[in-house]
């Protein structure tokens, strides 16, 4: 289906009066003003009506904003694609009280891409360039030239991953709505690294809890030999990426390669990962070597040499041609991202609603949202985003965001009453839905919402800690949403007061080491958080060596509330695994944490906790992050946190037991709790009402219901709908 293609008109409209009666006459109905938008309208003739649509968003807002009625303004847009060019600035200021709806149908698209006929490719007969590629290649390979379709802005390739900014990211291709793949070596896996001889530029030490800075202050890149002779093809490529984990299996990267000698066998990257480069190869001197081993390693992206399988694409920078490989003839849609701001910005607003509207895809983000209260998005898609579907006061993720979307000198501090609800949140690169709100100091709640909405692929870029939903913010509530198939985290939060409840969580953390399902941490302040009635299911560790949690509290973070969850399968895909550092909930270092009723079902461990003995837990106190999150984001000591939180009372004279709590959980092939300091009381074994297969997947709530649906605890958390409707 060719989809046609507009601009966004943006010249000032100029109306008799007249012209603003008749719209009245035949638009202004029970205090509404509607508004009808069509990709077949027209900007200069438009009155409005469905007989007259406008074409653009931004034409038919500056219209009603114009009439002198004060009535609401709806806006309807019709089926098709609109194609967004320039941000569309919703500024409350400018809406004189008036509330805004805009409402499209399932078909209405806004799009920040540039579409072209997909049987504009060309198959490649260059020998020359042929010889280039694989000699196992199967798929043929076609070419466009992007100039020739005003295409010439391909954005910058650069250094991204753990530690680094994750700015607007270069173009990306999608052919009929899926995302292509930037040509890369080896397809599937990682390459290991050889014998390091310099580690690189060590910006941070990870050997416990904080991070701490290193005192390797010289800049440099690492080198290490190569353990695969494919790098010798890439002599010529001068924008090759290398991509993975370099060491610890939390943080990876992308770095550029400087140099391949082949003499050597040597790769030298052109600027340092914060950890270092470790080695791949056994290291009896180094006990921490085995250490997150099977995620260690790189592929190598932005190789025209390795062009070889369906749906990967390089882009000729110098001469403004893309190539893709393809295994049969082309036919569609490509798309090309190309807006970095986002596809729609709302500041100041007080009353606004999003309905029924699928965004992307878009180099930059769907929705962003400041200084604003009362806004609602609702059964809305957003897929295909370069950086995130939508961001509520934490930033576009531009360098130099532009004037009108700046945060100072606000109205509002915090946005208020923002509502996602009904959506589709999926296939983003740098995750789903990033939320911020609430006022920490006063702990004033901020009445969010994430409602009845679908998360699922929002890691695309490959990097970690990106997840599809990012939640900072003072009463907010994440409430029967369904999380699934994030390679990494899918749920990073902090603040106080929030509510986790009645959402579902599958396959996630599948490639990954150290980290959680839900992960929070390094934080003491963040108190009054509600973990409840979630359903975990298949969330299981690659290997034995690494380390996954589906609840996991970070770095001294305590007084969490988890209770009446259901845990399923949060083990090792290793059915000789016996690590227990893979855990349904894990502390690490906290203390003031109840696990509650909670319900563990063929999970490798319950509850762990890794404790922090005195002079560590002393250090951190004292150290300048956690002073600058106690006292000056925060005042623990204030009046208004220690009546909140009485457990916080005398904090920093660590004069109390450091004790975690675990009462009335159940076990049904999961271990008990493991290390740590815990009270202890009426946990005990579950009891199937029939035989459970030793070799049972794929838990889902009927099948718990099946198998232990007499006890009441297990009733009683499934008795609600858990997941999106």
């Amino acid at each position: 289906m060719n989809l046609t293609v507009f601009s966004v008109y943006t010249e000032r409209m100029r109306f008799t009066p007249w012209f603003f009666a008749c719209f009245v006459f035949c638009a202004h109905v029970f205090g509404e003003i509607a508004v009808n938008v069509s990709p077949l309208g027209d900007d200069k003739t438009a009155d409005g009506s469905s007989k007259k649509p406008f074409a653009t968003l931004k034409a038919a807002i500056n219209f009603a904003l114009k009439l002198p009625e004060k009535g609401d303004i709806s806006l309807k847009l019709s089926d098709g694609t609109y194609r967004i060019s320039d941000t569309i600035l919703l500024d409350g200021k400018d809406w004189k009280g008036r509330k805004i709806s805009i409402e499209g149908s399932k078909k209405t698209i806004l799009s920040g891409s540039a579409d072209i006929d997909a049987t504009k490719l060309s198959e490649v007969r260059e020998a020359s360039l042929l010889s280039k590629l694989p000699s196992e290649r199967t798929a043929k390979i076609y070419f466009l030239n992007l100039k020739q379709f005003g295409i010439s802005d391909y954005g910058e390739l650069k250094q991204r991953g753990f530690g680094t900014p994750r700015d607007i990211p270069e173009i990306e291709a999608f052919l009929n709505g899926k995302r292509l793949r930037l040509a890369r070596y080896p397809n599937s896996g990682l390459i290991k690294i050889g014998k390091v001889l310099d580690a690189g530029q060590v910006k941070s030490k990870t050997n416990r809890g904080f991070d701490e800075p290193s005192d390797d202050t010289r800049v440099r890149g690492a080198t290490f030999e190569y353990t695969d002779a494919r790098h010798e093809r890439w002599i010529g490529a001068g924008d090759a990426y290398a991509c993975g984990n370099f060491s610890v299996g939390w943080a990876d990267d992308e770095i550029k390669i400087e140099k391949i000698d082949t003499k050597t066998r040597t790769v030298k990257l052109s600027s340092p990962h914060i950890y270092g480069v470790m080695s791949c190869l056994p290291d009896p001197k180094n006990p921490k070597f085995g250490q997150d081993l099977s995620t260690r390693g790189y592929f190598v992206k932005n190789l025209i040499e390795e062009l070889d399988k369906d749906g990967e694409f390089f882009i000729d920078r110098k001469n403004g041609i893309f190539y893709i490989a393809l295994d049969s003839p082309p036919s569609g849609t490509l798309q090309f991202s190309m807006l970095s701001g986002p596809i729609v910005a709302i500041k100041n607003a007080d009353g606004l609603k999003i309905k029924n509207v699928r965004f992307g895809p878009s180099r930059g983000m769907g929705v962003f949202i400041s200084r604003s209260k009362n806004v609602n998005i609702d059964s809305c898609e957003f897929s295909n985003f370069g950086t995130v579907a939508l961001s509520v006061n934490s930033g576009t993720f531009a360098k130099n965001p532009p004037p009108e979307l700046a945060n100072k000198n606000s109205a509002f501090k915090f946005s208020s009453s923002i509502t996602l609800s009904n959506c589709k949140i999926h296939d983003n690169a740098f995750g789903g839905a990033y939320i911020r709100g609430g006022d920490r100091r006063t702990l004033t709640p901020s009445g969010n919402l994430v409602f009845n909405c679908e998360f699922y692929r929002n890691s695309s870029a490959g990097l970690k800690y990106t997840p599809s939903l990012s939640i900072y913010d003072v009463g907010a509530r994440v409430s029967n949403c369904t999380f699934r198939d994030d390679p990494f985290n899918t749920m990073q939060f902090g603040g106080n007061d929030l509510i986790i409840e009645k959402n579902r969580f599958e396959r996630i953390c599948l490639n990954v080491s150290d980290m959680g399902v839900i992960y929070t941490g390094r934080n003491p302040s963040h108190k009054g958080n509600v973990i409840r009635k979630n359903f975990f299911s298949e969330c299981l560790a690659k290997d034995g060596k690494c380390t996954i949690r589906g609840v996991y509290i970070d770095d001294g973070s305590g007084g969490y509330d988890i209770r009446e969850n259901i845990f399923c399968r949060i083990k090792s895909a290793d059915p000789d695994s016996t690590n227990a550092g893979i855990a349904a909930i894990y502390y690490h270092g906290g203390h003031d944490n109840t696990a509650y009723k909670n319900v563990f079902i063929d999970c490798a461990v319950g509850v762990a906790h890794s404790p922090w003995e005195d002079e560590w837990w002393l250090k951190n106190i004292n150290c300048a992050a956690w002073r600058h999150n106690l006292k000056e984001e925060v005042d623990i000591e204030s009046d208004i946190y220690q009546k909140k939180y009485p457990q916080l009372k005398n904090f920093f004279k660590n004069d109390r037991p450091r004790v975690n709590y675990l009462t009335q959980n159940l076990y049904f092939r999961s271990s008990g709790p493991l290390n740590g300091n815990f009270v202890y009381k009426w946990n005990a074994f579950l009891n199937p009402s029939k035989s459970v297969p030793y070799d049972k997947k794929n838990w889902t709530p009927d099948d718990v219901l099946e198998y232990f649906g007499d006890n009441g605890v297990v009733r009683s958390i499934l008795s609600q709908r858990i997941g999106a409707n």
